[in-house]
């Protein structure tokens, strides 16, 4: 089996980032978990409810929190350098797209049924080495 196992602090909706933030040095994304004061009025993920299985809305808890943190990172003040004013909003971008796949290899349940050639892993595995350069 893939998937590895680790658990976070109680009440962490991303527990998995702060066991990879260990292992693997994720971005810490706590501040984020109640998005209602940093991103009010936004839907970045639908249909996340009570009703599901907890580990479902776990994971849609945690990508919510990571699309918030995303979206309150890249808020940046346009600069007289346009190169600078990407770089400001691409840095948060890409540490997402890193978390984003760090989370799909905890929570992904990968399996070799739906990653026959592990195909999937490997790019998961290719944005987290290449993207936190």
């Amino acid at each position: 089996a893939r998937r590895r196992e680790g658990r976070g602090r109680e009440g962490d909706v991303c527990g998995a980032l702060v066991f990879l933030k260990k292992k693997y040095g994720t971005h810490d994304v706590s501040r984020y978990q109640n998005s209602s004061s940093l991103c009010p009025d936004m839907t970045f993920l639908c249909g996340v409810n009570a009703s599901m299985t907890s580990a479902k809305k776990t994971f849609g808890e945690c990508m919510i929190a990571l699309d918030c943190a995303m979206h309150v990172e890249m808020r940046v003040n346009i600069q007289e350098d346009p190169i600078v004013t990407f770089i400001h909003q691409m840095i948060p971008h890409h540490r997402n797209a890193v978390n984003m796949a760090k989370v799909l290899l905890k929570h992904g349940q990968i399996t070799d049924a739906n990653d026959p050639d592990g195909d999937l892993v490997a790019m998961l595995w290719n944005i987290v080495n290449t993207q936190n350069e």
